[in-house]
Parts: C-alpha cells; structure tokens; sequence
C-alpha cells in the first residue's frame, strides 16, 4: 500500500499557493517522502514485513535470537588484564579474546625484551585463555598481532606458525607506535567455542 494525496490538490492548501513552485512545494510536502519515491509509508507496513520492506534489514533465522548472552571468561593461568576490559568475552558461539602481551601469568613485568619471545608468551597466554572458555588454538579464525617494530614479524612468524598448523587463521598485522609496558607485540584473537 502506498501513500495517497488525494484530495490535496483541491484543497484550500494548494489553492493559497501562488505561482507553480510554491504549489509543487506545498504539494510535496503534503506527502511523505516514501510516496515521492514510490515505497510503502513506514506507518503502514506491518513489523512482520519490516525486512521485506527495508532491503538493508537483515532477516533472522526463525528461533534465532538477535541477543546474545555475553559472558566474561576469566583464568589465573594467564596474566589478570593491565586495564578495564576482560580477558575474553564470550558472545554466543564466538569467543573474542583481548590481545596478550608477552607476561607471565601472577607477573606484572614482560618476561623479555625478545619480540619472539614475547609473541610466544603472549600465545601461550591466548591458549590458556581459550582453554578456559572451552575453545583451543585450533578453534581460532582471526588473529591481530601488534609489532612495534616490523623488522621483528621475520622472527615473531616463526614463532607463530607452529602454533596453529596446516590450518592458520585469517590475520593481521600492524605496526603501533607503543604497546603497554613497552611491549614489543600484543595478539588478539576470535575463536568458536
């Protein structure tokens, strides 16, 4: 169903316009924009047609819920966070894991000054993490690594590479400026659970 301006045009609306421009005005604004462009008026289209209506409306699956339950994942086997965020998130079947820096579990200081060995420490940690939300290394499909220095992916992608095999996930890479307690890499990562 569309809009209808019958009527306006015999009304005393259009006849107190003067000249062609303010009667094509008046007319104009006498019917909603989603007629001029031949769409449904919003106020007329049933929430059950919604995403017919609206194309840049994606439908659900029937019984799919568009909210998820988010909770927070938490283990002692990997380093408490340096700020206010989470160590994961788990978000439906998708695990969100904050990026790790090269410390130690119970540690508050990096445990070098080796971009390689950081990025191990800092994988090892992602393990840890991923173990106790029920995930793995091999469950991973994203992965963010952070360098200070680009001279050091060569070494930090030797160390990488073995973690997660034939099958590595999708990833980037950047080069940051500064890492927190001056580290030399951070990586993130999403998983399934």
């Amino acid at each position: 169903m569309t809009c209808s301006a019958a009527g306006v045009i015999g009304s005393s609306l259009f006849r107190v316009a003067e000249g062609r421009a303010a009667a094509r005005s008046l007319h104009s604004a006498a019917r909603p924009p989603c007629c001029l462009r031949g769409r449904p008026c919003r106020s007329q289209v049933r929430r059950s047609t919604v995403a017919q209506a609206e194309p840049n409306v994606w439908p659900t699956n029937p019984g799919m819920s568009t909210m998820t339950d988010n909770s927070v994942v938490r283990t002692d086997r990997a380093p408490a966070p340096v700020g206010a965020y989470s160590q994961a998130i788990r978000a439906g079947g998708s695990l969100f894991v904050s990026g790790q820096l090269g410390l130690a579990p119970g540690e508050s200081k990096l445990t070098t000054e080796d971009a390689a060995d950081q990025a191990k420490q800092a994988l090892d940690n992602l393990g840890q993490i991923l173990t106790a939300a029920g995930s793995s290394l091999n469950q991973v499909v994203k992965t963010t690594v952070l360098l200070v220095d680009m001279a050091d992916f060569k070494a930090v992608n030797e160390v990488y590479g073995p973690y997660f095999g034939e099958k590595p996930p999708a990833r980037v890479c950047y080069a940051v400026k500064a890492l927190p307690l001056n580290a030399k890499v951070e990586i993130d990562a999403i998983a399934v659970v």
